[in-house]
């Protein structure tokens, strides 16, 4: 007979390594289904962009994303390909995402922005 369900050990994840992404913030917009909103990092130096997927429960912590587009950010978190292709971040807590001040001195919490 087959083992039992019982008996089978869960796999291990193994936890994703955390990047931290800076550039400047573009196209703010609401998920289709209203989950939590989505923006664009876009890196100056080689193009580069990922997209950003912001949580509805992070977004309650942070106010509106739409002061964000122009700023310079900086997201930390696990990065993961949407649909297999586009690079992306997901932000689940506030203090993920950083905006530079606006005379460049340092960063600040998103919330404080």
């Amino acid at each position: 007979m087959g083992k039992s369900l019982s008996r089978r050990q869960p796999r291990r994840r193994e936890p994703r390594p955390t990047f931290s992404i800076e550039g400047v913030a573009r196209h703010v917009e609401r998920v289709r289904d209203g989950a939590g909103r989505v923006f664009t990092i876009h890196a100056p130096t080689d193009g580069a962009e990922i997209r950003v997927w912001v949580s509805p429960a992070a977004l309650a912590g942070m106010g509106s994303l739409g002061r964000l587009e122009g700023r310079r950010v900086r997201v930390t978190g696990a990065i993961w390909y949407h649909d297999g292709v586009h690079p992306s971040l997901s932000i689940v807590e506030p203090a993920q995402l950083a905006v530079e001040r606006r005379d460049r001195t340092r960063p600040v919490p998103a919330s404080d922005a």
